[in-house]
């Protein structure tokens, strides 16, 4: 279930400071006001909540129907593969009443607003839970099968998750419900369906922090782009990301490239505690993946770490990123100093990256008949975390990692902004 991913959502805001006008992709999580040129970090709390524009056709205060909002990419382990799929979807979360099951593309079309207090009208209480919307999303992204059955699902997981809920207006005109944008009509209601409009939610506003682009450590601007959900201080070399109502350190380092023309990637390097299968070492991995190395006897006593990127990709080359760094287990010192060139945005957290372990893992497994099936009793918890940034050279359509020997197309970093 893939829908046009080339295009953000538009959301109208205003600035916390002068109150003028702004607008942000969903996926800001910076703040720059073109009049006060105040610069905030910011979160959505839980979920951001938006609604549609109202058409001003209607005199009376409108009705707000919540429907629910997921987009991310979708993993599970099937027979012996990894399926991957993105999904990109709306669904009715107020089954109360007889209206369309999904948004479609208004809210790629339409400008939206975030959900304030100062918004007029009544806001219907969501009677469908995100998760019941995220199975039905899982179970449909699937092709039916009427010839042979189904295969069974080792393990499943969603990564880089957007939950948010959007507001649609409607209007009720003799008995019968209209379209608050196109003033169209929708459905004849009921007795019962009038009902529910009684059903109305008071604490549906969104929970925005906004929080100052300074370091909290000297004082300097933060550096990062519009979408990066962890910011970098140039003076005192500090990275921090937003941890309650505040700004907290972020543990990284980087592996110095050499030459000019060097851009670097984000990557979590995450060490794990496996349970429920062998993986405690380097040389564990070696078994696992197959790979064509003749053991030494180090190699058991050394820690073994995964590395996710730290960005968004397409599915299939998140994975492939993950086998290669994990694989390669790079051993290059490390420096505490954040680099002067093309740094690329953390926009995949550290939670989503934990999600990924276990699907790195299967994809590593060369024996996926006899793994696939124990994955259901492997319990991987990390124990130490770190944000590393790796050295890529340049090529005309392609960035290099000599320590990884891992090429990543340039435009593959440009579509995964938009996941």
């Amino acid at each position: 279930m893939e829908n046009s991913l080339n295009k953000n959502w538009s959301i109208r805001c205003q600035c916390p400071q002068c109150s003028a006008p702004v607008t942000l992709n969903e996926t800001d999580r910076i703040l720059s006001c073109p009049f006060c040129r105040v610069r905030l970090f910011f979160s959505p709390g839980d979920y951001a909540r938006y609604c549609l524009p109202i058409n001003e056709k209607f005199s009376d205060e409108p009705y707000f129907v919540p429907y629910w909002r997921f987009k991310g990419m979708f993993f599970s382990c099937e027979g012996n593969e990894i399926k991957k799929v993105i999904i990109d979807t709306t669904a009715l979360a107020f089954k109360k009443l007889p209206l369309a099951a999904s948004l479609g593309l208004r809210p790629q079309a339409m400008e939206l607003k975030f959900v304030t207090p100062d918004i007029k009208g009544k806001f219907l209480a969501c009677d469908v839970l995100s998760d019941s919307i995220m199975q039905r999303t899982e179970d449909r992204s699937r092709p039916l099968n009427t010839v042979y059955a189904q295969p069974t699902v080792f393990h499943k997981a969603c990564i880089g998750e957007i939950l948010s809920m959007i507001y649609m207006p409607v209007f009720i005109e003799k008995s019968t419900v209209f379209d608050g944008i196109l003033a169209q009509p929708l459905a004849a209601l009921s007795l019962n369906d009038m009902k529910a409009f009684s059903a109305c939610d008071e604490a549906i506003y969104s929970e925005m922090q906004f929080i100052s682009a300074l370091c909290p450590n000297c004082g300097w601007s933060l550096e990062g782009e519009r979408d990066s959900i962890i910011l970098g201080c140039g003076n005192c070399s500090s990275v921090w990301h937003i941890s309650g109502s505040g700004l907290k350190r972020t543990d990284f380092a980087v592996i110095p490239g050499k030459g000019e023309g060097i851009s670097y990637l984000p990557f979590w390097r995450i060490k794990a505690q496996v349970k429920g299968l062998e993986l405690n070492s380097y040389a564990d991995l070696i078994r696992l993946a197959n790979l064509p190395k003749v053991i030494q006897k180090e190699w058991y006593d050394a820690d073994l770490f995964f590395w996710v990127p730290a960005f968004k990709v397409h599915p299939d080359l998140l994975l492939r990123i993950g086998r290669f760094v994990t694989i390669a287990q790079l051993q290059e010192d490390l420096t505490g100093y954040l680099p002067k060139e093309s740094v690329h945005p953390v926009t995949l957290p550290l939670t989503e990256a934990e999600e990924c372990l276990k699907i790195i893992l299967a994809d590593i497994a060369i024996a996926k008949k006899k793994i696939f099936p124990s994955l259901k009793d492997v319990e991987i918890k990390s124990t130490e975390t770190l944000l590393v940034y790796l050295p890529f050279t340049n090529d005309r359509d392609d960035l290099f990692c000599p320590q990884a020997r891992l090429i990543i197309p340039k435009n593959a970093l440009k579509y995964g902004r938009n996941l």
